[in-house]
């Protein structure tokens, strides 16, 4: 609804197909906390009050037909878009974030029962349910929950009926990432939940300091640092066992524009997915970009890896930039069967350099995946984030071809913007995303090719076995 288009719409559907996406939330952040699940609206009569004037963006929905946005569309049209593909009764890799904000306790109650009567197979199929979005913000919500009690209360209704019509749904309530007093009393309710939810834009880079290495080094670690410590804090807040579900995190917004989508920026983002995802696994669960997709000139939202053409049905006239390339490759690789997919684990004693992060928190330079095709294929993704140069060795067998392709963040001097990606072919075959080094290497007898990595770089390694 925010960006004027319909579920159905080909430019939406189409986009979905080629980044490969592989979850999405529902109806989104802010928004969910003036939405209703039973009008697929915003709730009516609609209310000025609080964080943003939702009712400017009433006429957006009364273009299309009554509950074109609900969730049993979004479950329906968009969900099968999610890659790897599923039957009709897969489970939805979809956050269902609900509203407990400008709905009574009966109305918040009842959006549980919309989506288990409209989703087909609801109780076996939808697995995450959110308890709304960042109501620890007093100066916007205050006024409905003056404190984390307040909230919990009215959710404990709420989380009842899902345990009783959404048997397999994890719940996560709204935690903060700072406010020890919110985590504290959501604390005395944790036997309810799950999970917590976080959200960070704590990432930050002066826009006075964008030439400055000591700058950029302390952006692309920050995830790892600050992941450590939120596991950390859920683990001894919330209880062992509890899960930490990341639903939105980016830089900082007001700055995201000075380097969203430099090769820097894209390592803060990498960076902070492997950390979720290898370093803090047994506690991470969740892990959402936001933004992923906007609009032109429609809410601001031109910041996102894609950007929406303004007409409908109209999938050649989206723009991705390299971003939306890279992601869409590895989430290629990521989301394919066949491929077996592993962490990379990088010796600081071993000429793996450490770097020092916000916070005073040390972490490696060094982290990346690895997928192999039971063919011998292989790929690689490394990210070094330090300022330090560095080398890497990686297992490439003797005689198999190793293509390496090389990201860096200074080319000629200053940081590298990324151009749009051709339309019309497969996103990760896009041709603009040109690598500034391109090397084709072979493995020796030592089974191992060593890499000369720069600061600040990405390196995507394919690796071919040799031909018979």
């Amino acid at each position: 609804s925010k960006q004027n288009m319909s579920f159905a719409d080909a430019s939406v559907t189409e986009t979905m197909q080629r980044l490969r996406v592989g979850g999405l939330r529902h109806p989104g952040g802010t928004v969910a906390n003036y939405w209703s699940f039973a009008n697929a609206s915003f709730v009516q009569p609609c209310s000025m009050a609080g964080l943003y004037d939702f009712c400017a963006a009433q006429s957006n929905l009364e273009a299309y037909a009554p509950l074109s946005f609900s969730p049993a569309n979004f479950s329906e049209i968009v969900a099968p878009q999610m890659a790897p593909a599923g039957g009709p009764n897969a489970a939805l890799r979809v956050v269902f974030d609900l509203n407990l904000l400008t709905l009574t306790e009966a109305e918040a109650v009842a959006q549980v029962d919309v989506l288990a009567a409209t989703i087909p197979n609801a109780s076996g199929r939808v697995r995450y349910v959110e308890l709304g979005n960042e109501y620890y913000l007093s100066k916007h919500y205050g006024h409905w929950f003056p404190n984390a009690t307040t909230y919990m209360r009215k959710a404990a209704s709420v989380i009842a009926r899902v345990r009783q019509l959404l048997p397999n749904a994890e719940i996560a309530a709204v935690a903060s990432r700072a406010d020890r007093g919110w985590n504290s009393e959501v604390a005395q309710f944790a036997s309810l939940v799950d999970a917590v939810t976080i959200h960070d834009y704590s990432g930050y880079i002066a826009q006075d300091k964008l030439h400055d290495d000591d700058a950029w080094e302390g952006l692309t670690l920050h995830g790892p640092a600050v992941m450590h410590e939120y596991a950390s804090m859920v683990r001894s807040t919330f209880g062992e066992g509890k899960r930490l579900w990341i639903t939105e995190f980016n830089t900082m917004e007001h700055v995201t524009k000075y380097v969203a989508f430099t090769v820097g920026h894209m390592i803060f983002v990498l960076n902070y997915i492997f950390a979720g995802a290898c370093e803090t696994r047994g506690t991470a669960q969740v892990m959402m970009m936001h933004m992923l997709w906007g609009q032109v000139d429609n809410w601001g939202l031109d910041d996102g890896p894609v950007l929406l053409p303004l007409t409908s049905d109209a999938p050649d006239d989206a723009k991705y930039n390299a971003m939306a390339q890279l992601f869409a490759r590895l989430a290629l690789h990521s989301s394919d069967p066949a491929l077996a997919a592993s962490c990379l684990a990088f010796d600081s004693s071993r000429g793996c350099p450490t770097g020092q992060s916000r916070g005073g928190t040390t972490v490696d330079c060094m982290r990346g995946v690895h997928f192999a095709h039971p063919d011998g294929s292989q790929h690689f993704v490394v990210t070094q984030g330090c300022k330090a140069n560095s080398t890497v060795s990686l297992p490439v067998p003797h005689g198999a071809k190793a293509y390496v392709h090389k990201y860096f963040h200074w080319q000629d001097g200053p940081p590298t913007e990324f151009r749009y990606c051709a339309k019309g072919k497969p996103l990760h075959e896009c041709a603009p995303l040109q690598p500034h080094v391109e090397q084709e290497v072979t493995g020796d007898a030592s089974g191992l090719v060593e890499l000369e990595l720069p600061h600040l770089t990405i390196v995507y390694v394919d690796v071919y076995p040799v031909s018979s």
